[in-house]
């Protein structure tokens, strides 16, 4: 029973390793302009033969659809475009084709593009929707509407103001309005004909567009979109993205029953996308063929079907593509690049060495055995559930406010018996360093702010500081905060870039530079611009711009102060952010950011994806932008008043270093809250249900409750698990402030305030 259970256990973790998402890798079969090419069942082996899992076709020929039957290629198979007319006025039509077309072959048939790049002028364009829906009836008439899509191809030609992709809007809402709605509503993709290369050979962007850009090999980024901090290093992927911007401003405020969170659009499948090999236009000051040259298109392929693997920067993983196309057809109309973009001569003859398998499972399994293969995949899942990414949820320890709290010592045996594996500490308390050191605890610990100004100035203080408090507990400490919201008008400002290069030189000096990083702890107030998230910019870039360039630098974190609580309990936020959307509890996205098309559905999100949008802007393109941010402080009260400001928003990788709600608090305004309208903000009359600020104990336990179940998931923006610490560990009694007082998890007693699971 042991041996049985361990081999399914092999298959379990080996069948989704073998078996590809979706066929990544397609190939366009276009016929009718070509009279010398290969009979039907010749071009199935030949696709075959080459692991060609996916054909796109585009006319009605039953000799196709019979030879691919059962053959296992996936087909695309067409509404002609001089077919919409009948089938967009007549349903008869449309179950007429199905009958004929689609039935038979259902099982090869994946989608049924209705048209494709039909002309906006053209008379066909008004019925694509009517004729798109038509044809799904017919399908579900006939049992098949929930296994083959209805869909239909457009150029990227349609979007406009593409540059940068995030502004990208469709030329003719009138037509690409409906044609979204429906693919949303019935989970259809969008098909979109993406060719870099004519964009590259229009002499109206002579000088603008480079080869290597155009061709997918350029090793640096083109630019960064300032919308959203997405780098961009080819073409393809700023098309595509440009049409996903275009789509979410289509759908922004349609209801979509879509599984995949955050993601208010279509997927968009690169339905036809090649390179000619010869025949360019000799319009440039790139050479007579106008990059038209075999050496190009075979580049231009070969990086296509490595790059599908990825996707795109604002849709990462696996992209369903089609090459275009099979043969070059030799009686095709037009310019003489339409007549060379085949992958093979008519003879069958690859034009290039192309290898469609994209799935690098699959190279594998054909050089090893499955006993190694399935060794390799249990090992690698083994080590993934076993070495856990970061400690997601660790706890803030304040103690110089209270009065009444445990021991040290019993401290650290209360993180351990909770599961707490990571804690924040604020002051140089050797007792506490010492408690920890050899417990399994990992420690952020802190320069101070009123030692900021003696170790900027001095290397020898920051030293001394490392020596002393670093040195001896190097085995428990993971990161060093030097400050904690360091005032922007306070002294210690300006040094605390050169205390952290102090600290990072003492620690490379005592050879811990590689395994302890130095950072700093910051507000989300200093983010400003804040809504939508993707505009987020920091208020001073002469802290920030130094700050974010370090972290990128040397591969540190942010660490970001957040509390929901505050900026929900600012009576200057008064009926701005319900306490739904500051509690993690709305089951509505409250907005759509217009920049990128992700929802927001609470405020943490918002506010820490607007930190990731600032530090993307304050980061030199020298510096690697892809700065962590980890969430150093959050949390809520469950009592108190609320003070007169509020924390905003933030962006880096970003350390969620303290986040928190009190349990208690005196109210700071009145009234109930009404609710949250679609599409933007709710007026500023708006009130709430609670009687205070939101600070009681439900509320609270709500807050750490959600916030740890959110720590899985990441943000909108940074999808992934979170480091995030909860402020704090107990009630400090002695602390300035009303709220201030009644952020703990525990009593002093040590008996928890809230039943939470910090696993």
């Amino acid at each position: 029973m042991a041996a049985a259970s361990t081999t399914l256990l092999f298959l379990a973790f080996l069948l989704p390793a073998f078996h590809p998402i979706e066929a990544q890798i397609g190939v366009c079969y276009g016929r009718f302009g070509g009279d010398n090419l290969p009979p039907v069942q010749d071009v199935v082996n030949l696709y075959k033969s080459n692991g060609i899992g996916s054909m796109r076709i585009y006319d009605l020929d039953e000799e196709v659809l019979r030879a691919v039957q059962g053959s296992g290629i996936k087909l695309i198979i067409a509404v002609p475009n001089d077919r919409i007319l009948a089938i967009g006025h007549n349903p008869w039509e449309a179950t007429q084709f199905v009958q004929r077309y689609v039935v038979p072959y259902a099982s090869s048939i994946k989608y049924i593009a209705v048209g494709n790049e039909v002309s906006m002028d053209s008379p066909q364009a008004p019925l694509v929707g009517p004729a798109m829906q038509n044809v799904l009836n017919a399908l579900n008439s006939a049992n098949l509407g929930g296994q083959i899509k209805v869909t239909t191809a457009i150029s990227t030609s349609l979007v406009v103001n593409a540059y940068p992709p995030s502004n990208g809007v469709f030329s003719n809402l009138g037509f690409m309005g409906p044609v979204t709605n429906f693919l949303l509503s019935n989970g259809s993709p969008l098909l979109l004909n993406v060719y870099t290369y004519f964009a590259y050979a229009d002499p109206g962007n002579t000088g603008n567009i480079r080869l290597d850009y155009a061709l997918l090999s350029s090793p640096y980024p083109a630019f960064t979109d300032p919308n959203n901090g997405l780098q961009y290093y080819n073409l393809f992927d700023a098309l595509i993205d440009a049409t996903y911007a275009a789509l979410s401003k289509v759908t922004m405020t349609v209801s979509t029953n879509v599984s995949t969170p955050n993601r208010s659009t279509p997927r968009v499948v690169a339905s036809e996308t090649g390179w000619p090999s010869k025949g360019g236009f000799p319009l440039r000051s790139l050479g007579a063929d106008g990059g038209a040259t075999l050496d190009n298109a075979g580049t231009y392929y070969r990086n296509v079907i490595k790059h599908v693997r990825q996707g795109t920067p604002l849709r990462p993983g696996p992209l369903e593509t089609y090459l275009f196309e099979m043969f070059d057809e030799n009686k095709k109309p037009g310019d003489v690049v339409e007549r060379n973009f085949g992958l093979f001569y008519p003879n069958k003859q690859p034009k290039y060495q192309l290898n469609f398998r994209s799935s690098s499972v699959e190279d594998m399994a054909e050089k090893i055995s499955l006993a190694a293969a399935a060794a390799m995949v249990v090992v690698a899942f083994l080590l993934s559930i076993l070495r856990p990414t970061e400690a997601q949820i660790g706890v803030c320890y304040g103690k110089y406010a209270g009065d009444n709290l445990p021991s040290a010592q019993e401290v650290v045996n209360l993180y351990k018996s909770n599961g707490i594996g990571s804690m924040r500490i604020y002051d140089l308390d050797e007792g506490i360093l010492q408690a920890v050191q050899g417990s399994g605890i990992k420690l952020i610990i802190q320069v101070p702010n009123d030692n900021i100004q003696s170790i900027g100035s001095d290397p020898s203080a920051a030293t001394q500081f490392v020596q002393r408090y670093v040195v001896p507990y190097a085995s428990s400490i993971k990161y060093i905060a030097v400050g904690n919201e360091v005032p922007l008008n306070s002294p210690q400002a300006p040094l605390v870039g050169p205390a952290m290069q102090n600290v990072l030189n003492a620690l490379n000096s005592a050879n811990l530079g590689g395994q302890i990083k130095v950072t700093t702890a910051i507000g989300t107030s200093l983010v400003i611009n804040a809504y939508p998230p993707s505009n987020g910019v920091f208020s001073n870039l002469g802290f920030m711009g130094p700050v974010a360039n370090f972290l990128a630098s040397n591969g540190s974190p942010l660490l970001l102060n957040v509390y929901t609580y505050f900026a929900y309990a600012d009576p200057g936020n008064t009926g701005t952010i319900s306490l739904d959307y500051a509690l993690f509890t709305s089951s509505n996205p409250a907005f759509t950011d217009p920049n990128n098309g992700l929802q927001y559905y609470n405020l943490f999100d918002a506010l820490v994806d607007a930190t990731y949008a600032a530090l993307n802007k304050a980061t030199t393109a020298q510096s690697n932008s892809d700065t962590k941010i980890v969430q150093s402080e959050t949390g809520w009260p469950s009592g108190g008043f609320p003070p007169r400001s509020a924390h905003l928003l933030s962006d880096t990788k970003i350390v969620h270093s303290e986040t928190g709600w009190p349990s208690g608090g005196f109210p700071p305004r009145s009234a109930h809250y009404t609710g949250w309208p679609p599409g933007g903000f709710p007026p500023r009359s708006a009130y709430y249900t609670n009687a205070g600020g939101g600070e009681t104990i439900d509320n609270a336990r709500t807050y750490y409750s959600n916030v740890i179940s959110h720590a899985k998931q990441g943000t909108p923006l940074k999808p992934g698990p979170m480091e995030i610490y909860l402020f704090e560990m107990f009630d400090e009694d002695n602390k300035p402030g009303d709220v201030e007082k009644h952020f703990g998890l525990f009593y002093p007693n040590q008996q928890s305030k809230y039943q939470l699971n910090f696993n």
